[in-house]
């Protein structure tokens, strides 16, 4: 649902040799939640391409990138990523466009995704709607404002709001789902009204538990994952259980803080029962860099 998105990349003027970057910072508002946004467009003509790359505050390192493949004639695109694929038109002179129009249909009946994007020199603003089949419709905006690319590792590093003094533990271990085994990397950080979990693996996921008391409501990136309670006491917390009800399951995770081993069980409780497990040993926080970028690199 985030490749509406994507198209900041269609901004420019690029002509053939150099690689053009363009950078842009806003807030991209999703179901009614807003979050900053921080985007790097390439826009390479000699290969017909634009390379998005975009950050967003709820999940700082994770990455999100495409490749989208401009027409010949320069007045329309196309992308694939996965089993989503997308296509749209352009409007104005070829790479100097000022708008354009996107539609995606999702795998599986999902449903439809459109967007319309406004292109000017130092901004940009994109609406877009998913019709989401049986399911009730979401809107999508985007307001960014352009800046100096020199800037683009500090306004990175701007998305991440924690703490200079938050404690790190790090883990590296597996993460068991049925049959399915996959390496990953850890990192549990302790604020004292917030901890987050950070695990880098097939894909970075950004767990945050809101701490009130003993009780935590639970977010993944913008998602809320449901609420439950932590163990232990603050400054030493040692565990956490929380649950959400959906409409023909309930899912519960449990799982350990800090110590030498993280454990965590994740039970979908339904007509069946599943359970996903992440199992890791502690590691020096000082190789935690080197370990995700082995994961991300595929070295061993």
């Amino acid at each position: 649902m985030r490749t509406v998105f994507v198209l900041l990349a269609l901004a420019g003027t690029a002509t053939a040799g150099p690689i053009e970057k363009k950078c842009y910072d806003g807030t991209e508002t999703a179901g009614g939640k807003s979050q900053r946004i921080v985007a790097l467009r390439e826009v390479d003509r000699d290969a017909g391409e634009i390379r998005q790359h975009e950050w967003r505050a709820a999940n700082p390192r994770r990455e999100r990138a495409l490749t989208y493949k401009v027409a010949a004639d320069g007045a329309s695109f196309s992308f694939k990523r996965g089993a989503i694929e997308g296509k749209g038109t352009l409007e104005g002179p070829a790479w100097k466009w000022t708008a354009y129009h996107e539609v995606v249909e999702l795998p599986n009946g999902y449903g439809t995704l459109t967007a319309d994007g406004k292109i000017a020199s130092d901004s940009l603003a994109i609406s877009a709607h998913l019709d989401r089949t049986g399911k009730s419709d979401m809107t999508f905006e985007i307001a960014a404002k352009a800046f100096d690319c020199a800037q683009l590792d500090k306004r990175r590093a701007s998305l991440d709001d924690t703490a200079a003094d938050a404690k790190h533990v790090c883990y590296e271990g597996t993460q068991t789902a049925q049959s399915d085994k996959t390496h990953v990397v850890i990192e549990q950080v302790f604020e004292p009204k917030r901890i987050q979990l950070l695990v880098t693996g097939k894909i970075d996921s950004r767990v945050t538990f809101a701490i009130d008391g003993k009780a935590i409501a639970v977010t993944r990136d913008t998602l809320e994952l449901g609420t439950g309670e932590l163990t232990g006491k603050p400054g030493a917390w040692t565990g956490y259980k929380y649950s959400r009800d959906l409409t023909q399951f309930t899912m519960t995770t449990e799982g350990t803080l800090g110590g030498a081993h993280f454990h965590q069980a994740i039970t979908t409780h339904g007509k069946t029962e599943m359970t996903t497990t992440l199992d890791a040993d502690a590691i020096d926080c000082k190789k935690l860099a080197a370990r995700r970028a082995a994961l991300t690199t595929g070295a061993p």
